[in-house]
């Protein structure tokens, strides 16, 4: 074990990485690009989560979710545009939150 001491961040990259997840900082910037990616749909829908190339996005309404559903693969090229294609993202998963 080394004993050298490690970033927090670093930590919780090693974490993210080995439950699977993206990079936090490809979440930001997937974040921070979403309203121009999904537009009015934005404002009703977050991303939440990168995990095994699915970028999980929620909304609370059903029909923004059908919505999400039916427009996938045009959102996930123009994420993949806007953050390039290095951030894995293949698929976008959608769930409705209670």
């Amino acid at each position: 074990m080394d004993d050298e001491p490690t970033s927090i961040g670093d930590g919780l990259a090693r974490v993210a990485r080995h439950l699977g997840m993206g990079s936090v900082s490809v979440l930001h910037q997937v974040i921070a690009a979403w309203p121009d990616v999904a537009g009015a749909l934005a404002e009703h829908s977050e991303p939440t989560v990168i995990r095994d190339g699915r970028l999980v996005v929620v909304t609370g309404d059903p029909a923004v979710a059908e919505a999400l559903r039916w427009r996938a693969a045009t959102l996930v090229g123009a994420v993949v545009d806007r953050v390039g294609p290095g951030a894995g993202i293949t698929s976008i998963e959608v769930r409705v939150s209670r």
